[in-house]
């Protein structure tokens, strides 16, 4: 007889991640129904090594039974079944971050209508060029690095391409220069998707931006439709440099190619103004108010006509995953009490998000098994339009509540992750 040893299942309401399970004492009926996939680890007398059993071999005999696994192996007693070699565990697998300048790369400004080598003024070289020179001479595959990796500067994810010579940043360069990236210095981080698949970006442009109807604007839910090609993919959007997965809340797909976004949940005050000194804003076309050059007028900011603008930016677009089981968490890290710093008790390999949802490029000591995480900027700032009703809004600025200006913000890694069966066939 088949003796149960350990089960692998996706359960209905998560398809993405496996789970090990005590499947034993749960009814045949219960377990088609609580999970999506299962796999059971048996060992039977006769045989030299364990064995997996995939489940859905049985549903057509035993999907209603009452009996529970392990009954329902007595009741087979020594009647072969389906079986194929063992699993032996759960690999998961997920993206890393680097800084850019650690792993080697070089960076320039360049001019997109011009080669890397050609001098220009600076304010005619927008983006950036990142090329490296391998120490063993093998040549860094840069069609590689666009098929499996996204940048940052200064936190907030941009648009690239690339050519012989290296990865272009679109406007890489520009956010170099923006009035806070000026006073910090610039950082340029790598986010690997590598472990998990090859990504393809997708720019977002007028044309596939739509609302609900006529009736709504798109500060309420903005609709974006995406080629067929799309259906099969795990989606990620960047809007003005943030990177949000599909949690079904704020970001939701309503077909195979289209996505909404729910804006009205969307901190996009906080993220506007947290963002607006490191990118350059002025495409959008916002009045400047003479009293406060960083006053935004919120109908203004929430106009269809602006919302279009902000969604196709060079520092919003799509991602899509060629992986369809993956999930998200978030690994907190232990926040310190002067800036700039974290203290991991893991060792950092992902993005580290901190503020409203921007990307702290960090570098990291190890002391005594803990990592001591450096970045520039973990300040969270406590605007002063948070505390009065957001439908009494008109004009608002980056002003802090006086009594409580500022504090440092919680930071978690972004873990983006799949996972695999070990010794599936």
């Amino acid at each position: 007889m088949y003796t149960l040893v350990s089960a692998f299942a996706k359960p209905s309401q998560d398809k993405n991640r496996w789970l090990t399970v005590d499947i034993g004492n749960t009814p045949m009926s219960e377990l088609f129904l609580q999970y999506e996939k299962v796999y059971a680890t048996l060992t039977h007398p006769v045989l030299t090594d364990p064995v997996t059993l995939d489940l859905e071999h049985l549903r057509g005999k035993w999907a209603a039974s009452t009996a529970t696994f392990n009954e329902m192996l007595v009741a087979i007693g020594d009647d072969s079944l389906p079986t194929q070699a063992a699993i032996t565990g759960i690999v998961t697998k997920h993206i890393r971050y680097m800084d850019a300048v650690a792993a080697g790369y070089k960076i320039k400004a360049v001019s997109p209508t011009a080669s890397s080598d050609t001098e220009l003024p600076i304010g005619d070289r927008p983006w950036f060029h990142l090329s490296r020179k391998d120490p063993y001479g093998v040549d860094t595959d840069y069609e590689l690095f666009q098929k499996h990796a996204l940048v940052t500067v200064n936190g907030f994810y941009h648009l690239t391409d690339f050519d012989s010579t290296g990865v272009l940043v679109v406007d890489g360069s520009k956010t170099a220069r923006a009035p806070k990236s000026q006073a910090r210095g610039t950082t340029v981080g790598i986010t690997s998707f590598m472990a998990l698949g090859e990504i393809k970006l997708y720019p977002i442009t007028q044309n596939v931006v739509g609302k609900l109807n006529d009736e709504t604007l798109l500060s309420d839910t903005a609709l974006l439709s995406l080629p067929a090609e799309v259906g099969d993919k795990t989606l990620f959007v960047v809007i003005g440099g943030y990177l949000n997965p599909i949690d079904n809340r704020i970001f939701r797909r309503t077909a195979d190619n289209q996505i909404a976004i729910d804006f009205a949940n969307y901190p996009l005050l906080n993220r506007y103004f947290e963002s607006q000194q490191y990118l350059d804003f002025s495409e959008l076309g916002l009045t400047e108010a003479e009293f406060n050059p960083v006053s935004v007028n919120v109908g203004e900011l929430f106009s269809d006509e602006v919302m279009v603008k902000y969604l196709t930016m060079s520092q919003s677009f799509v991602v899509a995953l060629d992986n369809a089981d993956v999930y998200t968490e978030h690994a907190y890290v232990q926040r310190e009490r002067f800036p700039g710093h974290f203290v991991s008790f893991v060792k950092p390999q992902w993005p580290l998000m901190t503020g409203h949802g921007m990307v702290a490029d960090y570098w990291y000591e190890e002391d005594h098994g803990q990592y001591v995480l450096t970045c520039m900027d973990n300040y969270w700032h406590m605007r002063g339009y948070n505390t009065a009703n957001a439908q009494n809004l008109v004009n608002v600025s980056d002003q802090r509540v006086p009594a409580d200006p500022v504090r440092y913000s919680r930071g978690f890694f972004l873990k983006v992750q799949s996972d695999q069966l070990q010794g599936l066939a």
